[in-house]
């Protein structure tokens, strides 16, 4: 892989000059999810611009795939917002789609059932035959159904679900995006997010106390139970939950994606983006 780093940027290593234009309040948007404005520029674009020229010699009958992948709260969520942003503005209305992984998790009642309480996020957390077909659906051209999954309430809402009709261009995100359990890779371009794992662990914990916070009033949420703690008991619990849980799974079964990325992001401790690896 060749590294480019921040100081060397990324848009003279890529030509946007022939870009179409993006609409201002797309970059009003992409602001409000605290993406600075330079990241915008220097990174997102002439990311974005990587895929959709490839989307532009894009040859194929089935629809291009991109995996974005890396550890929990590493900012996965937050940097396909921001490509399926630029890339709908780029792209004609329905030719972009995007979801995540998550909503194949099964939900914190079956988890228990089947003994997996603590493997949450782990491959045999997930409904990997759904989430294959669903991709295999995708592939071949045909419209899915994704069911709406809540990280606070610990599954799937009832009555919500996401309509998947034949895209050109599919973002898909999740600790798996890049290999699903013991399948074979589907993506066609496959992206990593790196950070220094205390980075990590800290962005892991803010969220879920933010969690917590937000769902001391709601019994249904999956956090409920956690409100009786005192900030110190929290404090252990969830730093427990990370050295046992996320991190484990992050070593067995997240890494090892890295060596199949097209691209691994290198983010510093604040969120921004120091650099990334491009695969040559």
């Amino acid at each position: 892989m060749n590294y480019v780093s921040r100081e060397h940027g990324l848009c003279h290593a890529v030509d946007v000059s022939q870009l179409p234009s993006v609409e201002p309040n797309s970059f009003a948007h992409l602001n409000g999810l605290g993406i600075a404005h330079d990241d915008i520029k220097d990174i997102f674009i002439p990311l974005a611009a990587m895929i959709w020229r490839r989307y532009q010699c894009w040859h194929s009958n089935f629809p291009m795939i991109i995996g974005v992948t890396g550890a929990a709260s590493v900012g996965k969520s937050i940097f396909t917002e921001v490509l399926f942003t630029l890339l709908t503005s780029w792209c004609e209305r329905g030719e972009v789609s995007c979801f995540t992984t998550d909503n194949f998790l099964f939900s914190s009642h079956a988890l228990e059932s089947m003994g997996l309480r603590h493997h949450k996020g782990f491959p045999e957390s997930f409904d990997q035959t759904a989430m294959q077909q669903c991709l295999s659906d995708i592939r071949v051209g045909h419209s899915v159904i994704i069911p709406d999954n809540d990280h606070k309430l610990g599954g799937r809402r009832l009555n919500l679900c996401q309509q998947i009709d034949h895209p050109n261009i599919v973002l898909v995100e999740g600790v798996n995006a890049i290999y699903f359990g013991h399948y074979s890779s589907q993506v066609d371009i496959g992206i990593f997010l790196e950070a220094p794992l205390e980075a990590i662990k800290c962005w892991f914990l803010k969220r879920l106390k933010s969690f917590i916070g937000t769902s001391c009033c709601d019994s249904s949420s999956y956090f409920h139970a956690l409100k009786g703690l005192y900030p110190e008991q929290m404090d252990e619990y969830l730093s427990r939950v990370w050295e046992e849980v996320e991190l484990e799974n992050y070593h067995l079964n997240i890494l090892s994606q890295r060596d199949s990325a097209d691209w691994v992001i290198d983010k510093k401790c604040d969120h921004a983006i120091k650099g990334l690896w491009l695969k040559g």
